[in-house]
């Protein structure tokens, strides 16, 4: 069958980009990420960003985190409180009780709702510390509330916080508090395989000046039984202004049980 020179025509012409009826431009017409934003010209319907708008929320937002006021003044508080005998974290050794973070604890949904949707007050504003308390033979962190906020003499008063974990308890041993003594413990044992890393490694790990290896441990600890393990890294120490430890393992570990808070009953077993 043969077509009309008319239908010939329109199909060669088509196919060739060109079409009486004009679609919507295609999508390398568009602005996009290729294009110079001086290409385009700004809308005076956009947003100016030299322009201030003043926004008023409708309620106080109870959701804001401690001010510093707050940060310091319960700090305070909770450094006198005898129960808990706290030390500062810059005079603190690992066997120093100590303040690990501060934070507004939030409030419970029921009364955050009953606020917000106006059938209800402010909810009472508390303190969320976690402590960690190095002391004891077997250390520990516990979560505490402290309020009600602000602090005021008789009336706020401090207490672990539970009811939140599905638990019933805020609170979790840690095992290698004492990193001081782990690293000191990983370094004789670089000192005694110095040999061998100078050889397979080209370095040393022994906390002398001119070490160009570090030793890192892994987490999560390992738990067997009632021991507890951690494997130990080799690592090129950085060079430069960036530390790139991470990205430069050797893949030399060695295996040490770390169970209890004595060094000298540590030992390597892999």
């Amino acid at each position: 069958m043969r077509l009309p020179n008319s239908l010939i025509l329109c199909f060669f012409t088509v196919l060739n980009g060109i079409s009486a009826y004009p679609g919507p431009a295609g999508p390398a017409t568009r602005p996009h990420s290729l294009k110079r934003l001086s290409e385009y010209k700004s809308s005076g319907a956009g947003c100016n960003s030299a322009k201030e708008v003043a926004i008023k929320a409708p309620v106080t937002n109870i959701f804001q985190s401690l001010t510093d006021e707050e940060y310091a003044h319960v700090t305070a508080y909770l450094h006198k409180q005898k129960d808990l005998n706290l030390t500062a974290v810059v005079n603190s050794t690992s066997w120093d009780n100590v303040i690990v973070s501060l934070d507004l604890l939030q409030p419970n949904k029921t009364d955050a709702l009953a606020y917000l949707e106006g059938h209800g007050p402010a909810p009472v504003r508390y303190a969320r510390a976690t402590l960690q308390f190095n002391s004891k033979a077997q250390p520990y962190i516990q979560e505490y509330m402290v309020g009600p906020l602000p602090i005021r003499n008789g009336l706020t008063h401090h207490e672990e916080l539970n009811y939140m974990f599905t638990s019933g308890r805020g609170r979790i041993n840690v095992y290698n508090a004492d990193s001081e003594a782990i690293a000191a413990f990983n370094l004789k044992i670089g000192t005694e395989i110095k040999d061998i890393t100078k050889q397979l490694l080209n370095g040393t790990a022994t906390g002398a000046k001119t070490d160009n290896l570090l030793i890192a441990g892994s987490d999560p600890l390992i738990h067997r039984h009632d021991r507890v393990y951690q494997w130990n890294e080799f690592y090129s120490a950085h060079t430069g202004e960036f530390f790139s430890e991470t990205v430069l393992p050797t893949s030399l570990q060695f295996k040490v049980d770390l169970t209890g808070r004595d060094p000298s009953k540590w030992k390597v077993v892999g």
